[in-house]
């Protein structure tokens, strides 16, 4: 009996303990600034995707760029990355949703696109990582 009074407390503590982790804001600015906005991980990052996409829209390609993991970028120069991106084929980027990890997500994006006459459509999955304290996008170019 006693045993399952102990066995019911520790379940209880580590509930709490899990739920008050979730809960508390993170430590990186990115998240801090996400958490003060009283924002999920999720809708942020999905934000950040979508920034990502008005940009390629726009023919911003050096802000679409700055959204690449530290990694990716030290990988790829901006040069290279302009001349390897070519955004007239795009019409529309709606980000669909994201899911998420502790330190990635998974992004959904709807994408409108014409090649020739023929306008097309198709879901994208994109990676976006956790990298020093800030949510980036992983080129796979």
């Amino acid at each position: 009996m006693i045993f399952n009074f102990l066995r019911a407390v520790y379940f209880g503590l580590v509930v709490v303990l899990v739920s008050s982790c979730a809960n508390a804001p993170l430590s990186s600015s990115g998240h801090t600034e996400m958490m003060a906005k009283g924002s999920s991980i999720e809708k942020f990052v999905m934000s950040r995707a979508q920034q990502r996409w008005d940009a390629l829209m726009q023919g911003e390609l050096n802000q679409a760029y700055a959204l690449i993991s530290p990694s990716g970028r030290a990988k790829l120069q901006a040069q290279d990355y302009r001349a390897r991106v070519n955004t007239g084929h795009f019409r529309k980027a709606v980000v669909q949703e994201a899911v998420c990890q502790a330190d990635s997500c998974e992004v959904k994006v709807l994408l409108d696109y014409v090649v020739g006459n023929l306008p097309l459509n198709q879901i994208l999955s994109e990676i976006w990582i956790l990298d020093e304290g800030k949510w980036w996008f992983v080129y796979r170019g």
